[in-house]
């Protein structure tokens, strides 16, 4: 989060950046503008329309429920460790 902090100052001072990020609390800064790139294209988006956001959120709200789902879609066990 200090990173943030760092940004604001530089950005007060007329600083710009162009930064690639999975974080939310980094998608989160203060009048971001978000793209975002899929097979339809690139465009802008909210932070909290952001996949990252909505994975993080339900992980956070529900961690047991979203491990559950994680688990039962690919199995870890051993040999999943194990290299081919």
């Amino acid at each position: 989060m200090r990173m943030l902090v760092l940004i604001r100052g530089l950005v007060q001072n007329g600083g710009q950046f162009i930064i690639d990020t999975h974080s939310p609390i980094r998608l989160a800064y203060p009048d971001a503008l978000i793209y975002e790139m899929s097979a339809e294209g690139i465009h802008a988006v909210a932070c909290k329309d952001t996949e990252n956001y909505r994975v993080t959120r339900d992980f956070l709200n529900r961690p047991e429920k979203m491990l559950g789902l994680l688990f039962d879609e690919l199995p870890l066990g051993r040999s999943n460790l194990e290299p081919d």
